[in-house]
């Protein structure tokens, strides 16, 4: 078991760097890029390890986040644009799809449609489920909010009152669907040495 687990993981880097280089990365920056995202990652385990010392609670939804995606904070140091262009490269999701839209729900009378790909929520980008939930419940009850989506290949903006998708009759995809979805070819093993 052991053997293949390795292989697999050699496939799996072997597509990641090919995507990359593909995206127009160079090796110094591939380093880089994941020189940085460790680093990130220790020291966001740290932040959360000393809040849990002190008794200080953390959201839920920012754990989840990191989860899902532990290269959030790079996103800050190489900017929104590279940041979507190294996602892309490989394979992950640019937003939050929305899997089901209720008949005669205010989701579908804002004009939301499943399909449509959920990136950007009162003016804030949304990589993940657990993103765009914390964002969704965390606001103002009583108010609309803009939710920018990409349908059919074009960004357009959307009125929506605040509140958790499922009280709107919006359904979003899960964590694994979106990984599936982002990453078929995980899925697929690695062809067996005759």
């Amino acid at each position: 078991m052991t053997g293949y687990m390795d292989e697999a993981r050699t496939f799996a880097r072997k597509r990641e760097l090919e995507r990359l280089h593909n995206a127009g990365f160079s090796d110094d920056r591939i380093a880089w890029l994941e020189q940085r995202t460790a680093e990130l990652r220790a020291q966001k385990a740290e932040y959360w390890k000393e809040r849990a010392q002190e008794g200080i609670p953390t959201n839920p939804y920012d754990r989840i986040a990191y989860i899902l995606d532990p290269d959030l904070d790079l996103r800050g140091e190489v900017g929104e644009d590279e940041y979507d262009r190294y996602r892309q490269a490989l394979g992950r999701p640019l937003g939050v799809a929305i899997v089901d839209v209720t008949g005669g729900s205010v989701g579908q009378s804002s004009g939301l449609m499943p399909g449509d790909e959920v990136v950007r929520y009162d003016g804030n980008r949304v990589y993940n489920v657990s993103m765009l939930d914390s964002l969704a419940t965390g606001g103002t009850s009583n108010r609309q909010t803009i939710v920018e989506v990409r349908r059919q290949g074009q960004l357009i903006q959307l009125n929506l009152p605040v509140g958790a998708l499922s009280s709107l009759g919006i359904r979003s995809e899960s964590p694994s669907q979106a990984f599936n979805r982002a990453r078929p070819e995980v899925l697929a093993a690695p062809a067996a040495n005759p």
